[in-house]
């Protein structure tokens, strides 16, 4: 299957996996994956099973059509 990530795009869900799972300190995992350490903080503290926030509303509001 071939993923399209946007051109900055650093962090595929392989790496926030690797990221979850890792043992090592946090300095460690962002030399291993050339990101910063804010970036591990950030995916850390999510849930595991979040694949990315979406900048859309959560739910969307219809008119009542009667």
């Amino acid at each position: 299957m071939i993923v399209k990530l946007h051109e900055q795009t650093r962090i595929t869900l392989a790496i926030r996996k690797a990221i979850q799972r890792a043992n090592c300190t946090q300095a460690q995992v962002a030399a291993r994956h050339n990101i910063t350490i804010d970036t591990i903080r950030q995916w850390k503290s999510l849930d595991s099973d979040r694949r990315s926030l979406s900048h859309g509303p959560s739910a969307v509001n219809h008119a009542d059509a009667g």
